[in-house]
């Protein structure tokens, strides 16, 4: 689960406050990563409830 957590909060530091010259990279990045954390997030509870 800190995985998880810790892939959201890079994602939304890069949505936040992208550089102007590389915006779009970053922001879909920024997406990325997010998308990513939020998924990590319930797949790690339900492995651990397994456990």
């Amino acid at each position: 689960m800190p995985s998880g957590l810790l892939a959201i909060a890079p994602g939304a530091m890069m949505v936040a406050d992208p550089w102007p010259d590389i915006a779009v990279p970053t922001l879909w990045i920024g997406i990325g990563n997010l998308i990513f954390g939020m998924l990590q997030v319930p797949v790690a509870s339900r492995l651990r409830r397994l456990r």
